[in-house]
């Protein structure tokens, strides 16, 4: 890398927002501190992308962002300031979307014989008949039969170049299957050239043919042939009006034009099969991403060759690497890249569970800090509240959900419903497994699927490590599995234990062999889908006790961090992992991190918030119909209010209908429940329109307004200054109150931003405290302590964390920590309801002049009181600065 991060600022990159608007803003971020733009994936993405991660050509950048031009100008104006970049790449699927991609393009038209059909992730069959090579594109709107009778299919031709079309959908044609119209415009005009080239391409190899002589035979002379029909369409009197009147023909008669469309390589099926059957990893359930394949040289070689090479000439300085875990071998995967780029930065965005290591293996810098988040965010949780408050949140919704229970539910929900596909993929593995295995060979498909779905939502991280091909499997593993087994054989004991067992040894390598070790692999990357989409995506909008402990990594069944956690959390990462990044708000959070700040004070006030819960509930009573909103969706509409008041009805709306179909309960993305979503719609209008609702929620926020921001002042300092680098989501920088995407993808102004950030030069802390409404206090503290950072390498260094001892009374609500030997931070928690507590309270400075960076309060060494070092100011960050200036 070219220096250490100072800080990271996240930005999402797209056509509203490309790299020449970037670039009026770069003096701003500069001036705030930052050291690197952390971009999102810039690489081609499908047309109107507005994230990215829909990669469809990997050899240049984005050019509705500016191309790479504008790119390599951001890069100049960049590193003038001594600033560089941290790029977001997507090694584990591109977009399916045709002709954009040229990969995908390709293997649909020349199925396994296609030079890219190694890259992606499809099953392709080794049999020579054409129909075992067919990739399943569900992709219509309604059955095949139906769509084809409609006229929504339909065959184009252009100068000899033949397309089939479904709406805006556009696929390419399998070169033989061309004989079929080319023959019919023989026979219709007797043209011989048409009769010539239909005979040609009868004989083209096949293409399911693996054969290497024959796939380079197949590419030339199609090539040969393509060319000459397009120049016969130039020159040849009638040669064009005669295949097109043969696509007229063919395109009006079901009978030929179903002929036709079957000598593809490729199925065209009704979407809904998708929940049974795909003939290709997908990236979750989404259709219209498939997996690639990084352990094939090729599919790793022609996705990095441009990413590389940026870092390589210095215009990138590391990479953020998305969702390693669907990645066939991320252990390979990232030594390859560490390899390829020894000095880059490079993060994973990897989902840690409670108390689950970061693979040691994995030659990163870190993760991309979720876990950092949930363990700050746990920092401002009230044990004792919590457990208030799951008991309203029970009473409120007359029901007592057990969160195991409820998780367990949920992936097996997740996996017959969306990921059924991936669960029979499986499930036909372990039946051909089972054939080498005469102790095992007895059991039916259907069972196996049973048990398999059993073992994948008895686990509780979203991924193993096993690399069967070396028999290495690390201990933590094992118990992982050990105890996903145990689960398994206890909730489904009429399956008998005897196939718990044989799944067992084939996940423990007890049972050799090459589909075996194909089996581990693939069951590893479904693990990680089945946990995304049934806990992220599915429990976190049903377990609604305090809604933001429901974020990405987060474990709301036992939220509370002591500081004894936390600090035991820092010095491991200061040890091993001093460059991991450190996140409170993401484009994938669930919630800005001010509303989750705002939204923990519920657990030091249990008693009040029950009170007006409570009382809302029978206020709104006459405002729900259809029965909509129920009690649960109810109560999570009145937190979100709560976190985010003052907000737009519109968005609000917007993030409810987006909740209740990812809660699968009563509506669905699938299948919307159009009249309970236009109830609850309903139901909100009505709140907004109810003058004693309103009054009655501003007077319950009004109280909770400036405890809110002082919570997020209080982890904000904790992110700048904890063991890691600090990243700041774009906007976040000043008062955020965004929900989940797209929400948290609004525009933000920088200009008022950077307006507000001048302002400061002639502002102390006294100030920006007395003016909470705009955001100051946030810019304040991330001034000053990048300003900081800059300043003080022990940032940036290994064993640089330590705790530092309080004294006396309330010390278990005090984080107290040193970085180096010149920086002591005190952050106090649970701030709302224990304001005067400190009077007992003690940290001993060690020799040196120090002075709070917050306030310039001189202090001396020794015994100071704590209510001395937070009366001015929430923090104290207490800077030597002896060694400082020295």
């Amino acid at each position: 890398m070219k220096f250490f991060p100072r800080a990271t600022y996240r930005l999402q990159m797209h056509s509203r927002f490309n790299f020449a608007m970037l670039g009026e803003h770069i003096e701003y971020l500069h001036r705030l501190g930052i050291s690197h733009l952390y971009l999102s994936p810039c690489l081609q993405a499908v047309p109107g992308s507005m994230h990215g991660y829909d990669v469809v050509d990997h050899s240049h950048i984005n050019t509705e962002l500016g191309g790479n031009y504008g790119f390599d100008r951001i890069a100049k104006m960049l590193s003038e300031k001594n600033m560089s970049i941290i790029l977001d790449i997507v090694p584990n699927h591109m977009a399916v979307r045709c002709p954009e991609n040229p990969w995908w393009w390709d293997v649909l038209e020349n199925g396994p014989s296609s030079q890219f059909a190694r890259c992606f992730d499809v099953d392709w069959h080794t049999e020579s008949d054409h129909f075992s090579n067919l990739i399943l594109l569900p992709v219509l709107g309604d059955h095949y039969g139906i769509a084809l009778e409609a006229g929504e299919l339909k065959v184009e031709h252009e100068k000899g170049k033949f397309t089939l079309h479904y709406f805006d959908n556009v696929f390419p044609m399998a070169p033989r299957s061309l004989q079929m119209i080319l023959e019919l415009a023989y026979q219709n005009s007797g043209i011989d050239e048409l009769g010539y080239l239909a005979g040609a391409l009868h004989v083209l190899p096949h293409a399911s043919s693996r054969d290497i002589e024959r796939i380079r035979r197949r590419q030339r002379d199609k090539a040969v042939i393509y060319e000459m029909l397009n120049t016969m369409c130039k020159e040849v009197a009638g040669f064009d009006k005669a295949i097109t009147a043969a696509v007229v023909e063919i395109n009006q008669n079901h009978d030929k034009l179903d002929e036709l469309i079957g000598h593809q390589n490729y199925k065209l099926a009704y979407w809904k099969l998708s929940k049974y059957q795909v003939g290709y990893r997908r990236f979750f359930n989404i259709n219209s991403l498939v997996g690639l394949c990084m352990e094939e040289d090729q599919a790793f070689c022609d996705t990095h060759r441009l990413v590389f090479e940026l870092e390589k000439i210095g215009k990138v300085d590391g990479f953020r690497v998305d969702h390693p875990d669907g990645l066939f071998e991320p252990t390979s995967y990232f030594n390859r890249l560490r390899k390829a780029c020894p000095e880059a930065i490079i993060v994973a965005e990897k989902i840690l569970e409670q108390n689950e290591p970061l693979n040691a293996e994995w030659p990163v810098s870190g993760t991309t800090g979720y876990d950092f988040l949930n363990l700050v965010n746990g920092l401002f949780i009230d044990k004792t509240g919590y457990e208030k408050l799951l008991q309203v949140w029970h009473e409120f919704i007359g029901e007592q959900p057990d969160y195991q229970e409820l998780v367990y539910r949920s992936k097996k929900q997740t996996i017959k419903n969306l990921l059924g596909s991936e669960a029979a993929r499986l499930a036909a593995d372990l039946a051909q497994i089972c054939e080498n295995h005469r102790r095992y060979r007895d059991f039916a498909q259907q069972q196996l699927y049973g048990a398999l779905v059993e073992v994948a939502a008895g686990l509780d991280v979203y991924r193993t490590y096993i690399q069967p091909e070396s028999g290495k499997i690390t201990k933590n593993d094992q118990v992982v599995i050990g105890e996903a087994i145990a689960r398994a054989k206890i909730r489904q004991p009429q399956l008998g234990s005897y196939i718990f067992d044989f799944i067992a040894e084939l996940l423990l390598l007890k049972l050799q062999g090459e589909k075996e070790s194909l089996f581990v692999r693939r069951f590893q990357q479904f693990t990680g889908p089945v946990m995304a989409k049934s806990l992220e995506d599915t429990v976190f909008y049903i377990f609604n006790p305090l809604v933001s402990l429901n974020e990405v990594g987060g474990n709301p069944d036992a939220p509370v961090v002591t500081v004894k956690s936390f600090h035991k959390w820092c010095l491991h990462i200061s040890k091993n992992w001093p460059l991991t990044m450190l996140t409170s708000s993401t484009h994938d959070t669930k919630r800005s991190e001010d509303v989750r700040a705002r939204l923990n004070l519920l657990s030091e006030i249990p008693d009040s918030w029950a009170v007006i819960a409570k009382k809302w509930q029978r206020m709104n009573a006459g405002f729900r119909s259809a029965g909509a909103p129920d009690a649960n969706t109810e109560y999570l509409l009145y937190q979100t209010l709560v976190g985010t008041w003052p907000v737009e009805k519109e968005r609000i709306a917007q993030y409810m209908e987006k909740a209740v179909r990812e809660a699968k309960t009563h509506s669905s993305w699938a299948e919307p429940d159009q009249k309970f979503e236009a109830a609850l719609l309903g139901f909100i209008d009505k709140l907004y329109s109810s003058p004693e609702f309103i009054k009655s929620l501003e007077d319950f926020v009004d109280d909770l307004i400036e405890p809110g921001q002082i919570n997020s002042l209080l982890q904000l300092t904790i992110k700048l200054t904890a063991p890691g680098f600090p990243d700041i989501y774009q906007g976040s920088e000043i008062w955020n109150n965004s929900l989940t995407d797209p929400d948290n993808r609004r525009p933000v102004d920088f200009a008022q931003n950077f307006e507000l950030l001048k302002k400061l030069e002639n502002k102390n802390f006294r100030d920006v405290m007395h003016e909470p409404h705009q955001g100051s206090a946030k810019l304040f503290i991330i001034k000053a302590l990048l300003a900081l950072r800059a300043k003080v390498p022990a940032f940036n260094e290994p064993d640089s964390y330590r705790a530092v001892d309080v004294m006396g009374t309330h010390s278990d609500d005090l984080l107290a920590y040193m970085r180096g030997s010149s920086v002591i931070v005190l952050v106090p928690r649970l701030s709302l309801t224990r304001k005067d507590r400190w009077d007992g309270t003690r940290i001993i400075l060690p020799q040196g002049r120090w002075q709070n960076i917050f306030t310039g309060q001189q202090l001396a060494a020794g015994s100071n009181k704590v209510k001395d070092l937070l009366k001015d100011f929430p923090a104290a960050v207490i800077v030597d600065m002896q060694q400082i200036e020295g």
